[in-house]
């Protein structure tokens, strides 16, 4: 996945992220929505770890689509078992592409 900076659509110390480490998010959707829920707060950037997608898998499948948010995502190879992750952000939440040297 590209570095992303966040623009200063909203002030740093509002912003509110969750992280998680997943393991395979085509089955653990729901888990995911509950974790999310549990916390307590709507989070602004949603960080996945082991998402195990691959080319398979279309980025506007119902499968791994969130609600209210759009997503980047860096899928493992496809003849991997590990890997991938994945970044959904808040729609509304202005971010700029920004490429690594």
């Amino acid at each position: 996945m590209l570095p992303m900076k966040v623009r200063k659509t909203f002030k740093p110390q509002e912003q509110k992220i969750h992280i998680t480490n997943i393991r395979q998010l085509k089955i653990n959707k729901g888990d995911l929505q509950s974790r999310i829920a549990q916390a307590g707060f709507k989070p602004d950037i949603v960080l996945i770890t082991e998402s195990k997608l691959d080319s398979s898998i279309t980025g506007n499948s119902p499968d791994i689509t969130l609600d209210g948010y759009s997503m980047e995502r860096k899928d493992r190879a496809d003849d991997s078992q590990w890997g991938g992750c994945l970044m959904y952000y808040r729609n509304g939440l202005a971010l700029q592409r920004r490429l690594s040297s």
